[in-house]
């Protein structure tokens, strides 16, 4: 017997290992694609519920960036000027 007959049941045995190998990662590749979807979702809707939702509903309590609401010293806002020169309001920039 010859070295290359005793060697070919072997490269074929490596060859059937070899395709196994790939064949198992690509399951895995399409197994890890698809679980690291449904992860993401499932975490960016607790994230969206979970913490968000509560925020906003307490600023929407707490905030009033409009002034919408009555305040006690009046609905006014103090005018606060800089720089008001006649210079100033000719360059207008």
């Amino acid at each position: 017997m010859s070295r290359q007959e005793s060697r070919a049941p072997t490269a074929c045995i490596g060859q059937s290992v070899l395709l196994r190998l790939q064949s198992g990662m690509r399951a895995l590749q399409q197994f890890t694609e698809r679980f690291g979807q449904l992860m993401s979702r499932t975490l960016l809707t607790v994230l969206y519920y979970g913490v968000l939702g509560p925020v906003a509903l307490v600023y929407q309590r707490v905030a009033d960036p409009l002034h919408l609401r009555r305040r006690p010293d009046g609905n006014w806002t103090a005018w606060r000027g800089t720089d008001t020169s006649l210079r100033a309001a000719r360059r207008q920039d």
